[in-house]
């Protein structure tokens, strides 16, 4: 077990708030498009599958957390609670959210939506954090090892706490976290090119 990191875990809530934020105000849940950019299938079931994936790997953030680099007095299933409530806020957002036709009367988005400028903040706030808390972590959550051992073993099998019998599955969950960085960049990169023509959307989106 490692000294626990305070900063890692303040950016880790942050950035769950952030996420559950910027779904909030996603154009892509509220149109049933097939666009080439939600790869030819709705663009609001893409929403939800690309925020339930980002869901997913937050709680493999969370939970290896917990295990390799925990908070004093905090439970070691806080994840539990967190991971329910984080699901239901995505699940009763999706369900509620109704579908606009940019063939209907003058749509503005909701009251209080973000601006496309707004949105591609977060994005890049929420981008710049994940490498922060990963990069971080596998920086600084290490085993020694001696000079002699091959570099696999002091680039890979000494990170995240280290591959052992007791540390298995956190280590496991640390690296799977890498994946959201793409998928982070993806979204980004769709934020900055988002046109409400492409979707399906009246203009003032």
């Amino acid at each position: 077990m490692l000294q626990p990191s305070y900063l890692v875990w303040g950016m880790l809530t942050i950035l769950i708030i952030l996420n559950i934020i910027i779904f909030f105000h996603d154009p892509l849940l509220y149109t049933d498009s097939k666009s080439d950019s939600c790869f030819n299938k709705s663009c609001r079931n893409y929403t939800l599958t690309t925020t339930l994936i980002t869901f997913a790997l937050d709680m493999c953030l969370f939970i290896s957390l917990t295990f390799i680099n925990p908070i004093p007095y905090l439970s070691k299933y806080l994840f539990v609670g967190v991971g329910i409530l984080y699901l239901l806020v995505i699940l009763l957002k999706y369900n509620q959210t109704l579908i606009i036709q940019s063939n209907t009367n003058f749509q503005p988005p909701p009251e209080g939506f973000f601006y496309q400028n707004v949105r591609l903040g977060i994005r890049i706030v929420i981008l710049a954090l994940y490498c922060l808390i990963i990069l971080g972590r596998f920086a600084s959550e290490t085993m020694e090892t001696g000079s002699a051992q091959p570099i696999l073993e002091r680039l890979v099998y000494s990170r995240f706490g280290g591959y052992n019998k007791t540390n298995q599955i956190p280590f496991a969950l640390s690296w799977i976290t890498f994946l959201v960085i793409p998928l982070a960049s993806i979204r980004l990169y769709q934020t900055a090119k988002f046109n409400p023509r492409n979707y399906d959307l009246p203009l003032q989106w």
